[in-house]
């Protein structure tokens, strides 16, 4: 039997843990003789080429999807393409496809669409969580490996994801419903063999580290930006105060703190180093900015490294890639917390830049 498991992340959208997905979907195959078929960060060329140039049997697609716009793949920009029921209706009509499984949110609409295209189909009717998806996935696939039906594999993990609140997400329906797909488990058949790309998303990992790498540029840029505002105002402090003397310095406090309380507390001795240490606090400033610019571009750095490695990942041997999406898991665990800026600096520039542009179309 081969399955065709199909995965899309689109940027800026919520980050979906497919590759763990994928992982769950794999141990629930053992002892089965399978072809599993990954097709990663999909877009609806890749989807149309797998379906057409393969014998499909089950079809999965792991991901985002809307009501109204049906599944959501990735367009060549990794964008979000919408893929409408009726697409996907077309492209699998007559394929001879036994089982098509719609893991993501409400996709019923959709499963209508294809219901008569396929031998039986399994969607949602609700939002759903990332865990509930892959806990679905896993039980499912398990036990459909046992030798049960469609309609038992879908009872036995409905019932499971129940106990987390996700009680009656999942609907089934197609005139095969009843078939098995697959006999028991046998110890002397193969194992499930993985063909395509690599065992796991790697563009799940790419796609969020440039979301990293874009927001630390930006960072970078600001604090460069910071330390010469700051380093300049701290030359302008000190070449006012020098060469104006104690006129301006006294000015400056009158104005401040007023003549009499200038008289009663300070002597000449105090303003001085008061206002050394005025003009001194800007130097500082750019010190410590200079400092942070320094430790931001470490951080860039580290970033760029982990992206080599996620792309350099095709190369390696299913353990190790499964060693590797560990190491960056948790890099992107530790990233989130240190890199994630409270405000987007591309952003800002890019809303100040349309707006003076929309000023300049106005006065022409």
């Amino acid at each position: 039997m081969r399955i065709l498991f199909v995965s899309a992340n689109p940027h800026w959208s919520s980050r979906l843990d497919l590759g763990d997905e994928m992982r769950e979907l794999l141990q629930s195959l053992r002892g089965q003789d399978i072809e599993l078929m990954m097709l990663p960060a999909a877009q609806p060329e890749d989807l149309k080429i797998a379906v057409t140039s393969n014998q499909i049997d089950v079809l999965h697609f792991s991901g985002h999807a809307t009501e109204e716009d049906g599944i959501l793949l990735r367009d060549k920009d990794g964008m979000e393409r919408a893929f409408s029921g009726a697409e996907l209706r077309k492209l699998i009509d007559g394929e001879g496809i036994k089982l098509a499984f719609l893991n993501a949110c409400r996709t019923v609409e959709t499963a209508k669409e294809i219901e008569d295209s396929v031998g039986a189909v399994i969607s949602t009717t609700e939002l759903l969580d990332d865990e509930a998806a892959k806990r679905m996935t896993k039980s499912f696939y398990s036990a459909l490996c046992h030798g049960g039906s469609i309609d038992q594999a879908f009872n036995d993990a409905t019932a499971i994801i129940a106990s987390d609140g996700y009680d009656n997400v999942y609907t089934h329906s197609g005139r095969s419903i009843e078939d098995s797909l697959l006999a028991a488990p046998d110890s002397d058949a193969p194992a499930a063999t993985i063909t395509g790309q690599s065992y796991y998303d790697k563009y799940y990992f790419i796609s969020y580290l440039d979301e990293q790498i874009r927001s630390l540029k930006g960072r970078v840029a600001l604090n460069r930006v910071m330390f010469w505002i700051l380093f300049v105002c701290g030359l302008i402090f000190f070449g006012v105060i020098y060469s104006k003397g104690d006129k301006v310095e006294l000015e400056l406090l009158v104005n401040i703190f007023g003549q009499d309380r200038i008289d009663q507390y300070l002597g000449k001795p105090y303003l001085d180093s008061l206002l050394a240490v005025g003009a001194g606090l800007p130097a500082l400033l750019a010190l410590l900015q200079s400092r942070l610019t320094i430790s931001t571009n470490q951080g860039l750095q580290s970033l760029l490294q982990m992206k080599e490695m996620a792309k350099s990942s095709e190369n390696l041997t299913p353990e190790l890639q499964g060693q590797l999406e560990k190491i960056l898991e948790q890099c992107i665990r530790g990233a989130d917390n240190r890199y994630q800026p409270w405000i987007d600096w591309f952003k800002v520039r890019s809303f100040f830049l349309t707006l003076f542009k929309k000023k300049q179309n106005q006065q022409t």
